[in-house]
């Protein structure tokens, strides 16, 4: 089975609140922190392209999104309910797994829940034989042409 991407999604509950405050209490510490997800990144095989951050409030609440070449990272916290929701999305060769496992290790949350999502699994099944593959076509006739598109260089 071809897959084309991996997508973790990570729950991280009763965090360390002083530990984001601290993150993103000045430019140096949010500077100190991309430094060290570049390091993530690097290690994981995962390249960054851009970063953008934004802060909520003084309490320390604030979203990370990393634009990678392999896709994205969101990293989008509640300081005030000790809880950060995080989305990584990869394709290609990178390490998606370590990435998640080196957040949950530096967060150290009290609980926490992990998703694992193959996408892009269908391009290599028969279409007909897989029942989680929604067809959205309503056109009734048979036009096979009218049926296609083009994902990735296959023909459906």
């Amino acid at each position: 089975m071809t897959i084309i991407g991996k997508h973790i999604i990570l729950d991280l509950y009763d965090i360390d609140i002083i530990k984001l405050q601290n993150i993103n209490d000045n430019s140096v510490n949010i500077s100190k922190w991309n430094n060290m997800m570049k390091e993530y990144f690097t290690e994981c095989n995962i390249n960054c392209l851009n970063i953008s951050w934004h802060n909520f409030d003084d309490f320390g609440a604030f979203t990370v999104l990393y634009l990678l070449a392999e896709s994205h990272l969101s990293i989008h916290t509640w300081p005030e309910k000790k809880y950060i929701a995080i989305d990584v999305f990869t394709c290609g060769s990178s390490d998606t797994e370590k990435l998640a496992n080196l957040l949950v290790s530096y967060f150290d949350p009290l609980f926490y829940n992990i998703q694992n999502i193959n996408r892009g699994t269908y391009i290599n099944n028969n279409m007909n034989n897989n029942s989680n593959i929604t067809n959205n076509d309503t056109n009734n006739d048979n036009d096979k042409s009218s049926k296609s598109f083009d994902f990735l260089g296959y023909i459906y």
